[in-house]
C-alpha cells in the first residue's frame, strides 16, 4: 500500500548477448528467488521488457525503449503510476566501470552503495538507450546500471558470451 520499486532489464533478439542482457534476466531471476515474503516497506515488481531496441511503431528505426513505454502507459491506464517508488534496471552490466545512468534522486543512493562496496562506477544522466528513461520521462526515479562502454568490442556479436563475462562484478 505504500508503493513498489521495479527492478527490471530486457530480453531481446540477440540470442548470443551474454552481456546483452542474458546476465539481466539471470539477475532479475536470481533476484526473485532471494526476495522472501519477509516484510518490507514496499512491493517489489520484477519486469523484463521486450522491444527494447528498435521497432518502437511510429518512430524512427532506430528508436529504443518500446516495451518500458508501453509499461508505463499501462501504469498510468491502471492509475497505479504514482505508486511506482523507483526502477532500477539493469542492461548489459558485465563489466567495468558500472555506469549509473539515471535521476539524482535514485542516482545518490546507488553512489553511496557502490563507494561503500569498493565498486568503480560512472556518474550519467538518464539516456533514452535505456529501459529507465520511460520512467525518467514520467517523472518516477529511474536509474540503469550498464556497462555498454566497456562491452562495445562484443555488443551485438557472436562475441558476447559467458566467457566475456565479469562474474564477481556480476556477483
Amino acid at each position: 500500500e505504500d508503493g513498489f520499486v521495479v527492478v527490471s532489464c530486457h530480453h531481446d533478439h540477440w540470442l548470443t548477448g551474454a552481456s546483452d542482457n542474458l546476465v539481466g534476466v539471470a539477475m532479475l531471476l536470481k533476484l526473485a528467488e532471494r526476495v522472501g515474503s519477509g516484510r518490507a516497506k514496499y512491493g517489489l515488481k520484477l519486469v523484463s521488457f521486450t522491444a527494447e531496441e528498435s521497432g518502437a511503431l511510429g518512430f524512427q528505426p532506430w528508436y529504443w525503449i518500446h516495451g518500458s513505454r508501453s509499461y508505463v502507459k499501462e501504469l498510468e491506464r491502471e492509475g497505479e503510476l504514482d505508486g511506482v517508488v523507483a526502477v532500477v534496471n539493469v542492461d548489459s552490466c558485465t563489466r567495468k566501470p558500472v555506469h549509473l545512468a539515471g535521476s539524482p534522486e535514485i542516482r545518490s543512493l546507488l553512489e553511496r552503495t557502490f563507494s561503500s562496496r569498493g565498486l568503480s562506477y560512472v556518474l550519467e544522466l538518464d539516456t533514452s538507450y535505456c529501459d529507465s528513461y520511460s520512467f525518467t520521462l514520467a517523472g518516477v526515479p529511474a536509474i540503469t546500471l550498464h556497462s555498454l562502454p566497456a562491452i562495445l568490442d562484443i555488443y551485438h556479436s557472436s562475441a558476447d558470451v559467458v566467457e566475456a563475462v565479469d562474474w564477481k562484478l556480476v556477483e
